[in-house]
Parts: C-alpha cells; sequence; structure tokens
C-alpha cells in the first residue's frame, strides 16, 4: 500500500466520464502531504478555517501518516452551534 491521499469530487470531476472506468483512485489521489488536514487535538475553529480555506466540505484527521478519521464542515458548525446555545 502506497502512501495515504484523498480523493475528492474535484479529483473525480478532472477525469473524462469515459475514463472512469479504467483510472484507479491510486492515480487521481491528492497526497496527503499536499493535502489540507487537521491532527486530533487541533481547535475545532482552526479546522474549520483549514477547510474554508481549501473549499473542503471535509478534511482528514491525521496522526503520523495515517488518516483516522474525517470531520465535516457540518459536523463542527452543528457543535459549535450547540456549544453556544446550550455552553456544551
Amino acid at each position: 500500500m502506497g502512501p495515504p491521499g484523498i480523493v475528492t469530487l474535484r479529483e473525480i470531476g478532472a477525469v473524462p466520464p469515459h475514463f472512469w472506468d479504467r483510472v484507479t483512485a491510486g492515480q487521481i489521489m491528492r497526497p496527503m502531504e499536499v493535502s489540507a488536514s487537521v491532527i486530533p487535538d487541533m481547535p475545532l475553529l482552526a479546522a474549520l478555517q483549514h477547510m474554508e480555506e481549501g473549499g473542503l466540505a471535509h478534511i482528514p484527521v491525521i496522526v503520523g501518516d495515517q488518516i483516522k478519521g474525517f470531520l465535516s464542515r457540518e459536523q463542527v458548525l452543528r457543535y459549535l452551534r450547540l456549544q453556544a446555545e446550550y455552553g456544551i
């Protein structure tokens, strides 16, 4: 297995539809070292800023060279809204 990467709709959209059955995720993925990512202890506002800067709806959570999960803009905004409303 190669180094981790991410495939977004941007990468998929760059592939002409008539090649979709021949192109692999590994061929079009964006390597993690050039992709926006966050670490588990990054504040949510900073993570949201990374997503906004990159025009991303989701961002991978990285530990070392492994993807441990994903944050979505929707999840972060929902949590921040609940925190503001209820002081959670």
